[in-house]
């Protein structure tokens, strides 16, 4: 995104004269995810009504994605080297949104960078970045995605886990609640998250990461599910489906426990596991399309009977009624 878009939102800003339909035209953005047009277009309702709380709550939400959107550019750009881009992209993620100190940091390391004339990554190293892992957040080296050549008979479950995670680099602690027990289990042609969920199975335990090169494990019960109990949160934008009936079967087939409405727009909030929210996100894309239409084209000729009759044609108008068999 170029200087352009500052240039439109300062014009936005001295405009004296706003439509009344820079609101609609703002949700019409957002929903379509181009929050900077959201951002200009909530300006100028807020413009025009300064005390409207619900206006001001839809800038500031669009300028916070819009923010997060440009951060986002930035940091692909900044993977594939391109320095000067990504330092113009985290500027207009920070004049969008000031307070967000991280992005002043990765701006200044991306500036760094460019004035170093750092070389962009290697195709490995892209692809390492973007490899997607069932433990995010856990730094693994290349070693533990290959077979680590573990076997366990008649062995300690914490032994066993404390051998894998020497094996792949991590340090492996313990709920305080953490019962030992004997297993046998072969895990020589597995590789270190295959057989941590082995592992799990067998000694009826779940993981946590506690942070890049330590993991916790957990005796897998209803209460400590709980307690350790991952949440995130999320807002959808809904464009055709009614938001009351949506809720209700969000909350009947997924059993979510806080969906809520967003005041002033036609959109919900839903607070659970990552697991739930994108059973959700699927479900929402389902029901969230326009309803089907039926379009019938008629089309009204005028026929000249007199010429019709040249060709042997005859069209009465007294054609009887059919009558049932």
């Amino acid at each position: 995104m170029s200087r352009r878009l500052l240039l439109a939102f300062a014009a936005a800003a001295l405009a004296a004269c706003v439509t009344p339909a820079a609101f609609r035209a703002g949700e019409k953005a957002e929903h379509a995810q181009d929050y900077d047009h959201a951002v200009l277009n909530y300006s100028k309702a807020v413009q025009e009504h300064p005390d409207n709380l619900t206006y001001k709550r839809s800038l500031q939400r669009a300028r916070l994605r819009a923010s997060e959107a440009h951060a986002n550019t930035a940091r692909r750009l900044a993977a594939r080297g391109e320095y000067k881009g990504a330092v113009d992209e985290y500027r207009l993620a920070l004049d969008l949104n000031p307070d967000a100190n991280s992005l002043a940091t990765e701006m200044q390391a991306a500036e760094t960078a460019r004035q170093a004339g750092s070389p962009a990554p290697d195709l490995g190293r892209l692809k390492e970045r973007a490899r997607e892992r069932t433990l995010p957040g856990l730094s693994l080296g290349a070693d533990a995605r290959e077979p680590l050549g573990l076997s366990f008979r008649g062995a300690s479950l914490r032994e066993a886990y404390q051998a894998l995670g020497k094996s792949a680099g991590v340090n492996v602690v313990f709920d305080g609640q953490f019962t030992d027990q004997t297993i046998t289990l072969d895990l020589r042609g597995v590789a270190f998250e295959e057989a941590l969920g082995s592992l799990s199975s067998v000694g009826h335990t779940f993981h946590r990461v506690v942070d890049s090169h330590v993991l916790m494990v957990i005796p897998d019960t209803p209460t400590k599910r709980r307690e350790y109990e991952q949440q995130m949160v999320k807002t959808f934008f809904l464009s055709n489906a009614d938001l009351k009936e949506t809720i209700d079967l969000l909350r009947v087939v997924l059993g979510a426990r806080r969906v809520a409405p967003l005041p002033g727009s036609n959109a919900l909030t839903i607070n659970d596991t990552p697991e739930k929210v994108s059973a959700a996100e699927h479900i929402l894309e389902v029901l969230d399309k326009r309803r089907a239409e039926v379009v019938v084209d008629v089309e009204i000729l005028e026929v000249n009977r007199s010429r019709l009759k040249e060709y042997g044609i005859e069209i009465n108008s007294n054609i009887p009624a059919c009558r049932a068999s």
